[in-house]
């Protein structure tokens, strides 16, 4: 009597396939994820148990088709046999910031900023959140844009902006702008409070960081010497082009030398940049000397 022995496989697509577990009786109440069948021709019909686990609900997603699930037979021959089974995930639905927003944004006044949000579709399967906002918050002068829309596959986090405009008269101006967002199966989540204010970079030299890159306290004449010096944003909004003067002096009366030197600088919101300034000594004899820095514009602005 002619027979084939099918070796029995499963074959789960998805990025999330490799969590699931499908298992094969193998006749006797004992489960294992590989299995054979014997068929004859005489006996050409088997039936075969299969126990299929899916992944925990952090991890198995949901298809509206459900689930194809490829259960393989075939023989050392190259005779094979595929059967699929439907098997459906429930669907479940969430988003969420997956960071808080700040507690306050800033935007610089005659600009234009972009603040980045970062949602998380907590669903799983993929979902299109629809975005709103409460514009009549916004201050005279001031505009929103942005997505409108943003389409996330399941367990997904993605960064979405909303931009900005600040009139140039706005310094001062504080709001709270609310963000709504639906689900695409009408799902109302809890609104997003954005609390917004027009200020400009809020610029300090940290004196205590003041030193000669040659080391000491003190410059050495004859040569050229650099400064190093850290300026500190405590503002909400980053400084470009920040120009960073050092100036010059014999004595604390006298004018300026004429020996100075500038560095430009872009320091970010809430952070601190070094300035490296080169002041020409050479032709100068041991003696008292004193040096003014300032900060002479930013933006291009003084």
């Amino acid at each position: 009597e002619s027979s084939d022995v099918f070796a029995l496989n499963a074959i789960v697509p998805g990025t999330d396939g490799p969590s699931w577990t499908v298992e094969f009786d193998n006749g006797s109440g004992i489960y294992s994820e590989t299995s054979t069948v014997t068929l004859s021709i005489d006996d050409d019909k088997a039936s075969i148990t299969a126990k299929i686990t899916p992944p925990n609900a952090s991890v198995a997603r949901h298809f509206p088709n459900a689930r194809t699930i490829s259960i393989q037979a075939s023989t050392d021959s190259g005779v094979s046999e595929n059967v699929q089974i439907k098997v459906n995930v429930p669907k479940t639905s969430g988003w969420s910031l997956a960071t808080p927003p700040e507690e306050l944004y800033g935007v610089k006044p005659g600009s234009q900023t972009s603040l980045s949000l970062a949602f998380s579709n907590d669903g799983n399967a993929d979902d299109v959140f629809s975005l709103s906002f409460d514009d009549d918050a916004l201050p005279a002068g001031w505009t929103r844009t942005g997505v409108q829309t943003i389409t996330m596959g399941a367990f997904e986090t993605q960064s979405a902006s909303i931009v900005l405009n600040a009139p140039s008269d706005s310094e001062g101006q504080s709001f709270t702008l609310v963000m709504y967002v639906v689900g695409d199966d009408q799902t109302e989540y809890e609104p997003v409070e954005i609390d917004v204010s027009a200020e400009y970079p809020d610029l300090n030299i940290d004196e205590s960081t003041i030193s000669w890159l040659s080391g000491g306290i003190d410059p050495v004449f004859g040569s050229m010497q650099t400064v190093v010096l850290t300026i500190e944003n405590d503002g909400l909004v980053s400084a470009e082009e920040v120009v960073v003067r050092a100036d010059h002096k014999t004595s604390v009366n006298s004018e300026f030398s004429g020996i100075n030197d500038t560095a430009v600088i872009t320091i970010p919101a809430g952070g601190e940049s070094t300035a490296y300034l080169d002041l020409n000594f050479t032709d100068l004899t041991q003696g008292e000397a004193w040096i003014v820095f300032s900060i002479e514009s930013v933006d291009g602005e003084s």
